[in-house]
């Protein structure tokens, strides 16, 4: 596996649906090929910032929920490149879910 690259979208940038920047850098015509594209398996963590003092799960937040379905349209190779390691694909696939709903309990660390 080849490095992890974190790549961090703004919080105006989310509220915009600007995804320009990822896509000029990871959209189909940017990717390389063969060995190069093969080592990015499993290799990106996409996060949002800006949202740090707000108390609701990203997944909870209307602005995230839209933007991660709008780059889902736009860029679905979310499960070849998107590292399984971390939380970052969780949350993305549950902005992506039509309605959701959770429980969080006070006591306890998940929802």
């Amino acid at each position: 596996m080849s490095d992890l690259i974190l790549y961090q979208f703004s919080r105006d940038r989310v509220e915009v649906g600007d995804a320009k920047d990822f896509l000029s850098r990871f959209g189909k015509s940017s990717l390389p090929t063969g060995k190069k594209l093969e080592a990015m398996m499993n290799s990106v963590a996409l996060m949002i910032d800006g949202y740090n003092h707000d108390p609701r799960e990203i997944y909870a937040i209307p602005e995230t929920r839209k933007f991660y379905q709008q780059l889902w349209e736009v860029w679905p190779y979310w499960l070849y490149f998107c590292n399984l390691d971390t939380e970052n694909l969780m949350m993305m696939v549950m902005c992506c879910l039509g309605s959701l709903d959770a429980l969080k309990v006070q006591v306890r660390p998940q929802v």
